[in-house]
């Protein structure tokens, strides 16, 4: 579960996932649900929650990314 501190999050954002075990993870938004009910998108002050591919941790910080996805380079 997150709260929305500001802006719009929707369908197709991309997310930003930092924290202390789970690292620096990207995640597109696939679906929002608020009170296990679907919604398009969540406002400022809404706590929701969203389906990730990856288990976050509580702490973690969450972040709308607007840029590129940095890709791994070796």
């Amino acid at each position: 579960e997150i709260i929305v501190r500001k802006g719009i999050l929707k369908k197709n954002d991309t997310l930003l996932v930092t924290g202390k075990n789970t690292g620096a993870r990207f995640a597109k938004i696939d679906e929002i649900e608020q009170n296990h009910q679907k919604i398009p998108q969540a406002k400022t002050g809404e706590k929701v929650a969203i389906k990730l591919p990856f288990c976050a941790k509580a702490g973690d910080k969450v972040f709308l990314w607007r840029g590129k996805i940095p890709t791994k380079t070796t």
